[in-house]
């Protein structure tokens, strides 16, 4: 093997070795370092800094010089001078004749030597270096005697004298006088004596002498529950509300007792022992009933009169479901429901046979002519300003309202609603008076403004006279009274029966128009369209025989020579709300009228 060979090896191992001969040398520096820190103090004839025995510092001293001071402290404390112990209300002394306290000061001060010259080099320089830092009390329960069973003694009679029970707050009712006299009762208290007496045997374990504060322990009287003597005693006042059932005011109920709040409050501000009294009164609450009638159904919102002609059925119908709604109350934010608080129109109810459409033709059902009422209280709602929910155009034009201010209903198809959208309630109040259905709403008026309904009529349909085929006849004056042509055949019937009137179709659209108290216009609102259907006149004929004379021929235009060439032959009149010619005649002289068919379904008509 090769001389290069070799010092590669020997310098290898020599690698292995470095780390392990550095470790050495660290650990016999640390143990140097440690007994050059810790042998002077072992070597000193001295205690370690910081070492209390019996509440004197004893550091730094010999034995001899420490034993000759803990001795002294004893002699000028323990056994001269009395501890105090100070009470809320008194001062209690522990003096020397009573502890008589004694303390092996040899064996206690052997132990503040001992302190840290024990164990290994690290454990003594870690104590070493905790003594510097802080201080180390020496035990000396097992080297101390004391007269244990005498300071207990003392503080158990001093417990005895002290303790008292609590007394109970007292309350005297007295009705008579109208007031409740309430005496504040006063804490019990006791002494912990274990407590008290660990903190005086402690105080002698520490050498310290310095009085000792000590708290009693207290037993409050029990609490007074004034709710519950409240409850009892008094009554409670009752504001006035409205029932929205009867639309009555109920008016409020006075309450007996007294200020809960403040009796509360004085009880807990009351010194113990301290007597007061709280006065028993009349509590009215705040709201009255003469307060809720300032303020509720002092104004007419609006108003309408809705004029009918007497028919007995209808006229019984108008009155039943009048007087179902009159005196209905509607709170804030509730809707209106005709058919709701109506109901279903029955005979067992008493309602009657009144006319109703039923595919544009005139039939009796139960109920006929209730619109009326929904019409005019539709009306009178718009010009009350409020919320409208629900509303149907009847199919026929009608009279008793403004054009385009009616609403139909029919129960379980078409109902009317609106909304109370004011902050108050309001009375809906209907009566059947002077031939007219009297609709006024009564609420609360919080401006001064007031409502117009406008209408644009956007188209007229006229109607023509037919005969039960629909066939359309032309009046022929000149060949008798009641006698008119077929357009379709030419011939000439006399007509034996008016089987149904004509209506006009007509279609409107309405505004809501707000107005300030001095007319000045707020705004302009649409509020719906109406659309009415026209219905021709429709005539039972019979063919006349012989027929008149036919000549001259009748022209195709139908312009006839005996007919006003500017006339309209399907209205006489020229008055499109008349167009029968009978200045007496409208819609509601219809003694059944009051319904109205769409889509083969059947409404009752107002």
């Amino acid at each position: 093997m090769s001389n290069q060979a070799s010092r590669g090896r020997r310098r290898k191992r020599k690698n292995k070795l470095l780390p392990a001969i550095i470790a050495v040398a660290v650990v016999v520096a640390l143990a140097v370092g440690l007994y050059i820190y810790v042998a002077p103090a072992m070597n000193q004839n001295t205690i370690y800094p910081n070492v209390i025995v019996a509440g004197v510092n004893v550091g730094g001293m010999s034995k001899m010089q420490a034993e000759e001071a803990v001795r002294e402290a004893v002699e000028s404390s323990y056994a001269t001078n009395a501890l105090s112990v100070q009470l809320p209300d008194r001062l209690v002394e522990f003096p020397p004749e009573v502890t008589k306290v004694t303390l092996n000061i040899s064996s206690a001060i052997d132990e503040a030597w001992r302190y840290g010259r024990s164990g290994s080099l690290l454990s003594q320089a870690s104590a070493l270096r905790k003594a510097e830092e802080e201080e180390h009390k020496i035990d000396i329960t097992a080297d101390m005697q004391l007269d244990a069973a005498a300071v207990r003694a003392q503080i158990e009679k001093l417990a005895a004298e002290l303790k008292t029970e609590p007394v109970q707050t007292k309350l005297d009712l007295r009705v008579e006088e109208n007031l409740l006299a309430i005496t504040v009762g006063t804490s019990g208290r006791s002494l912990d004596v274990t407590a008290l007496y660990e903190k005086v045997y402690q105080a002698y374990l520490d050498g310290n002498l310095e009085p000792i504060e000590f708290d009693y322990n207290m037993t409050a009287p029990d609490y007074v529950d004034l709710q519950a003597i409240y409850d009892k005693i008094g009554k409670s006042a009752a504001d006035a509300y409205l029932d929205p059932e009867t639309g009555e005011i109920v008016p409020e109920l006075n309450g007996y007792g007294f200020d809960l709040a403040a009796a509360q409050q004085r009880l807990v501000l009351a010194k113990e022992g301290e007597q007061f009294d709280v006065e028993l009164k009349t509590i009215v609450p705040e709201v009255t009933e003469a307060h809720l009638r300032e303020i509720y159904f002092r104004d007419v919102l609006a108003s309408y009169d809705s004029p009918y002609v007497w028919n007995p059925n209808r006229t019984d119908n108008l009155r039943l479901a009048s007087a179902e709604i009159d005196g209905v109350v509607i709170m804030p934010g509730e809707v209106f429901s005709f058919n709701k608080i109506v109901g279903e129109r029955t005979p067992e109810k008493g309602y009657k046979e009144a006319t109703v459409y039923v595919n544009g033709a005139s039939v009796g059902e139960t109920g006929g002519g209730v619109c009326q009422v929904a019409s005019a209280i539709y009306y009178t709602t718009l010009l009350a300003n409020l919320e409208i929910v629900e509303r149907t155009e009847h199919m026929y034009f009608v009279t008793y309202v403004p054009a385009g201010c009616d609403a139909t209903i029919y129960w379980g198809q078409l109902d009317y609603q609106f909304r109370n959208s004011t902050e108050y309630p309001i009375r809906v109040d209907v009566k059947l008076e002077d031939n007219c259905v009297k609709v006024k709403l009564v609420g609360t008026k919080t401006d001064d403004t007031y409502v117009k309904v406008t209408a644009e009529k956007l188209s007229t349909t006229d109607w023509k006279v037919v005969d039960e085929d629909g066939n359309e006849l032309v009046k022929a004056p000149d060949y008798g009274e009641d006698v008119y042509q077929n357009k379709e055949d030419g011939l000439y019937y006399r007509s034996v029966e008016k089987v149904e009137d004509a209506y006009t179709g007509y279609y409107y659209i309405t505004y809501r128009n707000v107005y300030n108290a001095d007319g000045s216009l707020v705004s302009t609102e649409k509020e719906d369209t109406s659309y009415y259907y026209k219905r021709d006149q429709k005539h039972k004929v019979e063919l006349m025989d012989p027929q008149p004379d036919q000549e001259p021929e009748v022209d195709p235009d139908w312009d006839l020579p005996w007919a006003d060439p500017n006339a309209d032959p399907n209205n006489p009149t020229g008055d499109p709300n008349n167009p029968t010619g009978d200045p007496n005649q409208d819609e509601t002289q219809d003694p059944n009228y009051g319904g109205v068919s769409i889509g083969g379904s059947t409404w009752p008509m107002g």
